[in-house]
C-alpha cells in the first residue's frame, strides 16, 4: 500500500469533468510525488493531459449513490493516509503541507458545537439523544483518512447511524454524510482541525469573479459583518488552498473561468499569460453578454 495520496470521487459525465479540473488543478501546484487517484464505479477514459492520473474502480455496494459512499471511507481510500476532496472543488495553492495536520483515523475542517442548530439538527436533542459531549460542525468536501481500526470502526458507527430511525438531513439521492459522520467522530472523541478559511472554503462569500485565478495563486474572500459574516472565522481577509463549488456551480461563474484556464494550460499547451489572457478578453465577455442576453429575452 502506498502511503500518501489526494483523491476524489467521480461517477457520471458531469462529475468526471469536475474531477479533471481538480486533478489539472492538483498537477498545476504539485510535482507528481504524491499520487492522485480518481475513484469511480466504472472505468473512464482519461483526456491526454491527464494520463498521469491513477484509476481505482470500485464495486457499486461501495460506491454507493449520492454521498453515502464515505461511510466506506476505510475501505475505498488508496493509500495509507488519503485525503479527500470533493470533485467540485479546484485547488489553489501547494497542499502537500496538510498531511502534517494532527489526525489518528478521520479528520475534518470544523468546530465543536453544542447549541443552535446545524444540518437540520437541533444540537441539545442531539447530543442528548445520542449521548456525546458535542457536535462537529464541518463540511464534507474534505477528508484526511488513515486506513486504521479506528477508522474502521467510526465507519461502521456511521452506517449504523444512516440505517437507523433517526430522521438525518438529506441529499437529492442519500443521507448527508455530514451529520451522520460528525456524531460518529463525536462517539470517538475526535477533534476538528481549527477552520481558518486558509486550507478550505466555500463560495458563500464569493462576490466577483475577479477574486478568483488558480494559475496565479489567487484566491481572496474577505470575512465581514457586512456580507455572510461566519462567526467562527477571523474577521477580514482569508487566501484559501482549496475552494469548494458545489455541484450546481457546472458551467458557471465562477468554476467555468479557472476551469478553461486549466484547460488551455494543459490540454491545448498555451502558455500560462495566454491561457489566462484568453480568459479575461475572449471567453468571459462571451459568457457576461450570454447571461444579460438571457435576462433580455426572459
Amino acid at each position: 500500500m502506498i502511503d500518501q495520496c489526494f483523491f476524489t470521487v467521480a461517477t457520471g459525465d458531469k462529475y468526471l469533468s469536475f474531477a479533471f479540473t481538480l486533478a489539472r488543478s492538483y498537477k498545476f501546484h504539485h510535482d507528481d510525488e504524491i499520487p492522485f487517484f480518481i475513484i469511480s464505479d466504472t472505468d473512464f477514459t482519461l483526456p491526454k493531459d491527464l494520463k498521469w492520473i491513477k484509476k481505482k474502480i470500485i464495486a457499486g455496494d461501495l460506491l454507493t449513490s449520492g454521498v453515502s459512499y464515505k461511510f466506506n471511507f476505510d475501505q475505498i481510500t488508496p493509500a495509507y493516509k488519503s485525503i479527500f476532496i470533493d470533485a467540485d472543488s479546484i485547488i489553489y495553492g501547494n497542499i502537500s503541507h496538510v498531511f502534517n495536520i494532527p489526525n489518528s483515523a478521520v479528520q475534518v475542517i470544523g468546530m465543536k458545537e453544542t447549541k443552535g442548530s446545524w444540518a437540520e439538527l437541533e444540537l441539545p436533542e442531539v447530543l442528548d439523544y445520542f449521548a456525546i459531549p458535542y457536535i462537529i460542525r464541518y463540511c464534507g468536501a474534505f477528508y484526511y483518512i488513515i486506513k486504521n481500526q479506528l477508522t474502521a470502526n467510526i465507519c461502521e458507527t456511521a452506517k449504523q447511524l444512516s440505517l437507523s430511525n433517526y430522521m438525518f438531513q438529506r441529499h437529492t439521492k442519500s443521507v448527508n454524510d455530514e451529520p451522520v459522520l460528525s456524531i460518529s467522530l463525536a462517539k470517538s472523541g475526535a477533534t476538528p482541525y481549527a477552520d481558518t478559511g486558509n486550507i478550505w472554503a466555500d463560495i458563500v462569500q464569493f462576490k466577483t469573479h475577479n477574486q478568483l485565478n488558480t494559475l496565479y495563486n489567487k484566491a481572496l474572500f474577505n470575512n465581514s459583518k457586512d456580507y455572510r459574516y461566519k462567526y467562527w472565522l477571523p474577521e477580514g481577509e482569508y487566501r484559501p488552498l482549496i475552494i469548494h463549488f458545489g455541484g450546481n456551480s457546472y458551467h458557471k461563474n465562477p468554476w467555468i473561468f479557472d476551469a478553461l484556464r486549466l484547460k488551455l494550460f494543459y490540454h491545448y499547451h498555451l502558455p500560462k499569460k495566454v491561457a489566462n489572457l484568453a480568459v479575461e478578453v475572449i471567453f468571459k465577455p462571451i459568457y457576461f453578454f450570454g447571461k444579460a442576453l438571457k435576462q433580455l429575452l426572459k
